[in-house]
């Protein structure tokens, strides 16, 4: 009689070479994209919050809520290993570090679920390809990581659904993708559906309550790093630090994202346009995937249709729903202008879940299309590229924000004050003084920020003769707050504001006059604006210095881009000087001078 088979005994060659394979595919994925965003990895510095996590890669500190402790963690660490290039570069390379990353999960999930090489691939293509994806795996910023964070959920719930791994193992990795994905982004909450089918299925095979008690405590255990995470929120030091942490309270406080209202996306959230939210969320998918757009549907039906899949269908359709339609319209903002570009960031999440239906749907449709069908579905993606390419998708050249914030900076007077407006421009002068050395003699307040307590208290310190009394008395009022900053100090040093700053139509009665300086910046004057002709030689100089051919080329550029925001400060600049000319009487300079700044405002 032969003996049994030994219990453990190796697995046959075609089954190691397939396990091989499976792995082999995604890494060589993730390298060709990381190659891909690591080109394409913004130099310099950019707007909004990107500049604040090249900040924080450069000095260290603690972002704006709820923190992001993991990526903050990840850009420093970036910054401390690689021994040359910028940290605005190094902070640049973990997002597209994370962004190939996302790709290879989302491959992954797609092969453990359908088995088919093929239509992981295209689901990890089409990601990839995203436009919007692309350009946020370029830049340091939250959203190629919030994807990936997704994309873990969805693979692990994948692999427990497929019987790929063992209760304890499947709990252990549950736990652990919901905790990380959660200390990076709080975004991954939506994906609760997703994370509530895989719990159902963990507990529907321990069958027993004594394995289900010791499969909830896994769980939890895995969830464990993403809380640790949370907590070194609470370490000092740091070059930039928003809020006070220093305390328990104050670290909820911060984690819970109080200072915008915790149950809002942005502080100016409120309702409304809900409707629009949701029509701008779905035709960016359908402008993002293009065709492919149609297997994502095709998947979501053919799921849902079939047994095997149906559960794990029903909660990904879920989970796209909340952390599309549903959160879009949490921002309350009517998608247009500027607030376009913040919700185009928030749709990556559920553009990450959808690129995992359009996987499901090329599965459903390649046996049916025979021989076509990978020409067919490499077609798409060759469409989705396409696309890709007509847009500005790498940040390598996004070097005019870096250009007109530092050259603003170098032709201020010794120790003045600068007034700037929006994260476009305030965390990308603090990046350039704090980590680049570019006049740190100047004092940068954020006309927004004033309202804080702790950041008052910042700038106290930064700056022990800054004037900040009467600021924040009877609550804080940027009408009143801002004239009682210039009255406190403009007898002592030059004062700048920049021109977001000094558009406000309620803030010209209330201040000195003002006029364009050779940095590209108002200048107050206490005793009135020196002529015409010498306010636009000076702002001649300024511009001279900015090099326009970095600029962006295409309505859609303009629309669409941080960047844009630093060329509409030229328009700005230039129509205030033809209200000067006009006010004197130089109607034919006042005209030249509103020519030009058509150029500048964009379309």
């Amino acid at each position: 009689m032969a003996a049994p088979p030994k219990p453990n005994a190796s697995p046959p060659p075609a089954q190691t070479h397939t396990a091989t394979r499976d792995l082999g595919i995604p890494l060589i994925l993730v390298l060709c994209f990381l190659v891909l965003y690591g080109w394409g990895a913004s130099r310099t510095v950019q707007g909004a919050d990107a500049a604040e996590f090249m900040l924080l890669a450069g000095g260290g500190g603690i972002a704006h809520p709820p923190g992001y402790p993991l990526f903050t963690a990840m850009v420093r660490l970036f910054h401390l290993a690689i021994p040359w290039g910028t940290a605005a570069w190094h902070a640049s390379l973990a997002a597209a570090v994370l962004g190939a990353s996302a790709v290879g999960v989302t491959y992954l999930t797609v092969v453990q679920l359908t088995r088919r090489p093929t239509a992981a691939l295209v689901a990890a293509c089409s990601l990839g390809f995203l436009p919007s994806f692309w350009q946020y795996s370029t830049v340091s910023e939250v959203f190629a990581g919030g994807v990936l964070g997704f994309a873990l959920v969805a693979w692990c719930v994948a692999a427990i659904d497929g019987q790929r791994v063992d209760r304890t193992t499947g709990a252990l990795l549950l736990g652990a993708a919901c905790g990380l994905g959660a200390a990076h982004h709080h975004a991954v909450v939506l994906a609760a559906p997703l994370a509530a089918w895989g719990c159902w299925l963990l507990w529907a095979q321990a069958r027993t309550a004594q394995r289900r008690a010791t499969t909830t405590l896994v769980l939890t255990a895995g969830l464990l790093p993403g809380l640790v995470a949370n907590l070194l929120l609470m370490l000092p030091g740091g070059a930039w630090r928003w809020g006070h942490t220093a305390s328990w309270g104050g670290l909820i406080h911060h984690l819970l994202r109080r200072d915008y209202g915790t149950g809002k996306i942005a502080v100016q959230a409120a309702g409304g346009h809900i409707a629009d939210n949701i029509e701008a969320w779905g035709l960016a998918l359908l402008a993002g995937f293009l065709l492919s757009s149609l297997l994502g549907v095709a998947g979501l039906v053919a799921g849902i249709h079939r047994k095997p899949h149906r559960g794990y269908t029903i909660a990904l359709a879920l989970s796209l729903i909340l952390a599309g339609p549903v959160f879009v319209s949490l921002f309350g903002l009517e998608p247009v202008g500027a607030a376009r570009v913040l919700l185009t960031r928030f749709y990556l999440f559920s553009a990450g879940l959808f690129a995992i239906a359009i996987g499901l749907g090329a599965a459903a449709v390649l046996p049916r299309l025979g021989r076509a069908g990978p020409a067919l579905l490499l077609g798409l993606l060759g469409l989705q590229l396409a696309q890709a390419s007509q847009h500005r998708v790498s940040h390598r050249d996004w070097t005019v924000l870096d250009d007109y914030l530092r050259n603003s900076l170098e032709a201020l007077e010794p120790g003045s004050l600068l007034v700037a407006s929006g994260d476009f421009q305030v965390f990308p002068l603090v990046y350039l003084q704090q980590v680049e050395g570019v006049r740190p003699d100047v004092t940068v307040v954020a006309s927004g920020m004033l309202g804080f307590p702790w950041y008052r208290q910042r700038l106290a310190l930064h700056d022990p003769s800054l004037g900040l009394e009467g600021v924040a008395g009877g609550g804080f009022d940027i009408l009143r707050a801002l004239p009682a900053l210039v009255e406190a100090n403009l007898a002592h040093r030059p004062i700048y504001l920049s021109l977001g700053v000094a558009a406000n139509p309620g803030l010209a009665e209330l201040l000195p006059p003002m006029a364009p300086s050779d940095a590209i910046v108002m200048r107050l004057h206490p005793e009135g604006t020196p002529p015409p002709w010498v306010v636009e030689e000076d702002l001649r100089r300024a511009m001279a210095k900015v090099d326009m051919s970095s600029g962006p080329q295409t309505d859609h550029q303009w629309r669409d881009s941080w960047e844009a925001e630093a060329w509409r400060q030229h328009g700005i600049a230039l129509n205030a000087l033809a209200a000067a000319w006009r006010a004197g009487g130089a109607t034919d300079q006042a005209e030249r001078c509103e020519r030009a700044a058509e150029g500048f405002t964009g379309p």
